[in-house]
């Protein structure tokens, strides 16, 4: 899936581990997630890009 990683993707393109990404999850600002199922997430990798930028 072009432009999207899953959550070991995400946590290493932001340079944290994945606990500090699920906590970050829980916050409001932090981009959101959708769901190919249950077990499944991901993340936009754009979203995650300007998320990086608006710190």
């Amino acid at each position: 899936m072009d432009g999207l990683l899953t959550i070991d993707e995400a946590a290493e393109h932001l340079d944290m581990s994945r606990r500090t990404l699920h906590r970050l999850r829980k916050k409001d600002g932090f981009p959101a997630t959708f769901a190919t199922s249950p077990r499944k997430v991901y993340f936009r990798k754009c979203e995650l890009d300007d998320w990086l930028k608006s710190r």
